[in-house]
């Protein structure tokens, strides 16, 4: 059961010819179906990005909110217009900036959210910031798509395999929200302790957290960017 994953927009380009901005956003295709895992910052740079992978919106069931920072949501309603039907927008808290107000596509996730077979968001996480991660269930592994990680990566990851029951984490790909060689070393560690496999530190993941965590992964660290797509 493979999982298709395009980076639409990180802070890096990966591939000639992409755009970057300070933001996030992932396509991800499982089963068939597809999600939008935040929207980054800019809505140009997304649509130019979205367009170059050839990104379907009749393929896209739901977007998944992180958390309501204008860098993983900020274009949220001209997403939605692109997509051009009414699909659900699941989100860790209620909107807290009026340009999101009115918006009758939102599910509140507080607990944990189911979106098709097997395909969830953790619920809200954190204590000032909201936030939720998005997994993937393939029972025998999960995947974890992380926003910002701003209740910590590798809590969320204990989460992830406390609420399914499963051990074997595949990867985790997204912002750590780490910057410092240090921090790097100590996310990468406890990453390893708890199973995780391949890492994909990308957003607001600092150049001294990521070369720690390369050098302790190895060729299990995958690069990233705008533009990089990965099967798993």
């Amino acid at each position: 059961m493979e999982v298709i994953v395009k980076t639409i927009v990180d802070n890096y380009v990966y591939e000639e010819g992409f755009q970057s901005s300070w933001g996030l956003s992932l396509y991800i295709e499982y089963l068939g179906k597809a999600i939008i895992f935040d929207v980054d910052s800019s809505y140009s740079v997304w649509r130019h990005n979205a367009e170059l992978l050839g990104i379907d919106p009749s393929k896209v069931e739901a977007i998944v909110i992180s958390h309501w920072h204008g860098d993983h949501s900020g274009p949220l309603r001209e997403v939605l217009r692109w997509i051009g039907r009414t699909v659900h927008v699941y989100v860790p808290s209620k909107p807290f900036l009026a340009r999101f107000y009115g918006l009758r596509e939102t599910i509140v996730c507080s607990e944990p959210c189911s979106i098709y077979d097997n395909v969830f968001t953790t619920g809200s996480l954190g204590g000032f910031i909201s936030e939720q991660a998005l997994v993937i269930n393939r029972s025998s592994d999960l995947l974890v798509f992380v926003g910002c990680s701003h209740p910590g990566v590798d809590r969320i990851v204990e989460y992830a395999k406390e609420i399914t029951g499963v051990e074997k984490v595949k990867f985790v790909m997204g912002g750590f929200h780490i910057s410092s060689l240090e921090d790097g070393f100590y996310i990468a560690r406890r990453l390893k302790d708890l199973g995780v496999e391949y890492v994909s530190p990308m957003h607001c993941t600092g150049s001294g957290a990521r070369e720690a965590i390369k050098r302790l992964f190895g060729d299990k660290y995958v690069e990233n960017g705008s533009g990089k797509v990965i099967v798993f």
